[in-house]
């Protein structure tokens, strides 16, 4: 199944009617469309209204709903919650998994991110610094995971974006198009974390009391690089860009239908991140290190 994104970005009224989702506008038609053909909303307009019973229903039907803010993004997520009729087992599991088996999860997390990420330098040209973070990848143990990961992203992204402003208050496209793409993949990853009965707050690695979405944080990390495909793609011929607009946004929302690798098979992004996904709750339940997870290089 692919993943249905609904867009809004123009002030609107939206209601449920009939298992429809209604969205209503000024001196336009009402358009209706069933709920069966959505996997989740993107409400990207400040002047936008919603009804309690539509969002109750989304929640229901396990629909994510991602909500931005005054500088159109994403800023908060309203996930289905207990959407596993399993969900009590599969979060014991995840709660009683130990440390040590923890740790070799992240490292393999760390070191598919890494591989992955000399894989898109590969793919623009940058071969010395491609093969750099590959041999990076192939050192990766459970005890240098933070080390290693630190020195391979600050030479991954000065090469692929030289001189990212990457601080909130300057001004830099890239980043902006990047932090939407991070967004709208955290998104769809918990809204499976959900769907497979698990508990986004609780991580692998991540751990932060303040942060409900530890699991979800965890698991982006090995698919990150396409969303940086995208982006170094997008600003090739106009760097100078101020700021991103809908056409950028919506082809960084594409990005869930775009293919990649996993487990020697070809998937759309959403699909693989339902068998990653997967993955994780075996390991969890079995123990042991089951993990499938996505690879840019044998594409």
């Amino acid at each position: 199944m692919g993943w249905r994104i609904l867009f809004l970005s123009e002030p609107s009224k939206i209601s449920l009617s009939n298992n429809s989702f209604v969205v209503e506008k000024d001196d336009k038609p009402p358009l209706s469309i069933p709920l069966s053909d959505i996997d989740s909303v993107i409400i990207e307009n400040r002047q936008i209204s919603i009804t309690a019973v539509l969002l109750g229903r989304l929640a229901s039907d396990k629909i994510a709903v991602i909500v931005c803010d005054e500088y159109h993004q994403p800023c908060g997520i309203i996930n289905p919650i207990g959407a596993h009729v399993r969900h009590s087992q599969f979060a014991k599991a995840q709660l009683l998994f130990p440390e040590e088996k923890k740790a070799d999860l992240w490292r393999s997390i760390i070191e598919r991110k890494i591989t992955n990420q000399g894989e898109v330098l590969k793919m623009f040209g940058h071969t010395n610094e491609a093969n750099e973070l590959l041999d990076i990848a192939e050192s990766v143990n459970c005890g240098n995971t933070v080390a290693v990961e630190g020195y391979a992203a600050s030479l991954y992204f000065k090469t692929l974006f030289p001189k990212l402003i990457r601080k909130s208050n300057l001004v830099d496209a890239r980043n902006d198009a990047l932090n939407y793409g991070y967004a709208i993949l955290r998104a769809a990853i918990l809204r499976s974390i959900a769907a497979h009965g698990l508990l986004p707050v609780v991580g692998i690695w991540h751990s932060s009391d303040l942060n409900p979405g530890n699991l979800g944080d965890d698991i982006i990390e090995p698919f990150r690089p396409l969303v940086d495909i995208a982006v170094r793609e997008m600003f090739a011929e106009k760097p100078e860009q101020p700021t991103i607009y809908k056409t950028e946004k919506l082809k960084l929302v594409g990005i869930l239908q775009e293919n990649i690798s996993l487990d020697g098979k070809t998937f759309t992004m959403s699909q693989a991140i339902e068998v990653c996904v997967g993955s994780v709750r075996k390991s969890f339940l079995n123990g042991e290190n089951v993990l499938k997870l996505p690879i840019l290089g044998s594409l």
